[in-house]
């Protein structure tokens, strides 16, 4: 039980794409059939998983305040490639300190912690700036290939 915090990314599958991938992606999916829906179902978007945190309450304090309208629903959000740009900015100008005090600071400005329900510790520590690290790298890659077909879901649970 705690916070449980993904990251989706969401694809469209346009109909009228001449995108290999997505005519692949449209015929792969077309293919499966799921008991009880009807056949002539289409899929018009996909869904892939892309980061999954756990209790990294300072990041999902974020994305409440910069995504959710300050609103902490667990509810699905949609997201934008500038505010995860946003986000990876945060995260380096905190990681990029070389001062440990001074990085602990911007860290409390910057990117404060959250506490709630089960949301873990508060603590400006190590396990922080893990949190840090493994979010940067994976945004960083989604970052490097824009995709004008893709966008991103933010939802939390806890």
């Amino acid at each position: 039980m705690g916070l449980d915090m993904c990251l989706y990314a969401k694809v469209y599958l346009s109909k009228y794409s001449n995108d290999s991938e997505i005519i692949n992606a449209r015929n792969a999916v077309s293919n499966i059939k799921i008991k009880g829906l009807p056949s002539d179902c289409s899929t018009e978007y996909l869904d892939f998983l892309v980061i999954y945190w756990r209790k990294a309450n300072a990041i999902h304090n974020w994305f409440v305040q910069n995504v959710q309208d300050g609103e902490d629903d667990c509810g699905y959000h949609d997201c934008g490639y500038n505010e995860l740009a946003s986000l990876l900015k945060i995260i380096n100008t905190i990681l990029n300190e070389d001062d440990a005090e001074q990085q602990k600071a911007l860290a409390e400005q910057l990117l404060p912690p959250q506490s709630g329900f089960f949301f873990g510790d508060t603590e400006i520590d190590d396990w922080y700036f893990e949190d840090l690290n493994n979010t940067a790298c994976k945004l960083e890659a989604l970052l490097a290939e824009r995709n004008d077909n893709m966008w991103f879901v933010y939802h939390s649970s806890w």
